[in-house]
């Protein structure tokens, strides 16, 4: 049965004691957007905000329908064919036209386009929402643990200085689990690199989890990881991935509980509520692992994009067909100076100019590839991106409460009370 051993001499250090260059310079805090609804002119005002919004992301869309815009115009205004054939009088015009077929093409797609966006992008908004239940549940939990390994009654005759040490190692060790989890989850698996704004995302250093120059021990995220390991488990980590370290943090827990148990008057009450909140940190975790390991199929995605683009950059050719006449048009009598080169009593229908089809071909542009830009943003909610959930604040918000908790339930004068945003002092 595997067993803890404890240090008698409370000799833990951490790297920002023992590698002082480990440590680095923090990001700003993320600022999460947000749109003012109290206004009264609000439904107007906001609509000019597009700061955080999808809107600069599809600009380059926009404007290549308005170049096709401009193009399909200048087809209807000018590819025109004339025939007199009646001699001195009858004047036929062919216009610009789209085989039939186009706008009928174009209109039996339109519910499948609906129905692929509103898939990814209910996909999506899901992935974000279950990542907000996810980030909660597992600041939760740890809270949870903290309480109970703080605030669950003692035995008679409990060894203080054995309780004192295995709360404080508990709490370090549940802050490290939540770090690691996100260092998978964003700078790990996820890809997205160091907090911007941040010394090592200043310097373009690339997170690195194993082997030579390796720098996840650098992460200043609150609480910084330089905080929260020492030289030997920076080492004994680094062995594995970044997906197993939150298991091997929860296996010492796991011990260092039943440890503690031994301590305790209900030990069996207390480790089934430890087990219990251990485990569903742990689903949690995987569950946030399948969001970012479960992308939307390649085949879907290609589908998606196709008709995406078929279905909006049709519009301004089928929109700039239906403002002319097709096929050959009687225009009625005309005659042609041959003095002036000049063609009389001829009226021309020039398509409505450049005026026709801009609404459509603009909102249609806007909303589709606006839906699957926000539909993109949305799917991995754990990244650097202003609508991406942080992180870090979970982080921090959960080595908050566990440190009020171990503040308000001291056993002892010389109970724990560490801070871990700032350098630990080497006690353990």
């Amino acid at each position: 049965m595997a067993t803890l051993q404890l240090k008698p001499n409370n000799d833990w250090e951490p790297i920002s004691v023992t590698q002082p260059e480990t440590v680095t310079r923090p990001g700003p805090s993320k600022v999460q957007p947000s749109l003012n609804e109290d206004s009264e002119i609000a439904f107007i005002s906001q609509c000019f905000k597009w700061q955080s919004t999808v809107f600069p992301g599809v600009l380059l869309q926009v404007a290549l329908q308005i170049a096709f815009m401009l193009g399909a115009s200048a087809c209807a205004k000018y590819l025109i064919s004339y025939s007199n054939t009646d001699g001195a009088g009858k004047e036929l015009v062919r216009r610009f036209s789209l085989p039939s077929d186009v706008a009928a093409g174009q209109k039996a797609i339109t519910l499948f386009v609906a129905v692929l966006v509103v898939f990814y992008s209910k996909n999506s908004y899901s992935n974000f929402v279950e990542g907000r239940k996810i980030l909660g549940g597992m600041c939760n939990n740890c809270r949870e643990m903290c309480q109970n390994a703080f605030t669950a009654p003692l035995k008679d005759g409990a060894d203080i200085p054995k309780v004192e040490y295995l709360r404080k190692v508990i709490r370090r060790k549940l802050n490290l689990m939540m770090v690691f989890i996100r260092q998978h989850a964003r700078e790990g698996e996820g890809g997205n690199g160091f907090a911007p704004g941040s010394q090592l995302e200043a310097s373009g250093a690339e997170f690195k989890a194993q082997g030579e120059g390796m720098n996840w021990m650098m992460d200043a995220v609150a609480p910084p990881v330089y905080n929260l390991v020492s030289t030997e488990e920076v080492a004994m980590y680094s062995a594995k991935g970044t997906g197993m370290r939150p298991a091997m943090v929860q296996a010492e827990l796991n011990l260092l509980a039943g440890e503690l148990s031994k301590e305790m008057r209900y030990p069996g009450h207390f480790m089934d509520l430890w087990l219990q909140n251990s485990e569903d940190t742990m689903n949690l975790f995987k569950s946030m692992f399948r969001i970012i390991s479960t992308p939307i199929p390649m085949p879907y995605k290609h589908m998606l994009y196709v008709v995406i683009f078929l279905y909006v950059f049709l519009i301004p050719w089928i929109q700039a067909d239906s403002s002319i006449s097709n096929g050959w048009e009687d225009k009625g009598p005309s005659y042609y100076d041959d003095v002036t080169n000049v063609r009389y009593e001829l009226s021309k229908n020039d398509g409505q100019g450049f005026t026709q089809g801009w609404i459509a071909s603009i909102f249609s542009c806007l909303v589709f590839y606006g839906l699957l830009e926000l539909s993109v943003s949305l799917f991995n909610p754990f990244g650097h991106d202003d609508i991406d959930h942080d992180i870090g604040s979970f982080c921090g918000k959960a080595n908050t409460e566990m440190m009020v908790i171990a503040k308000r339930s001291k056993a002892s004068k010389v109970a724990d009370t560490t801070d871990f945003n700032k350098v630990p002092h080497s006690a353990v």
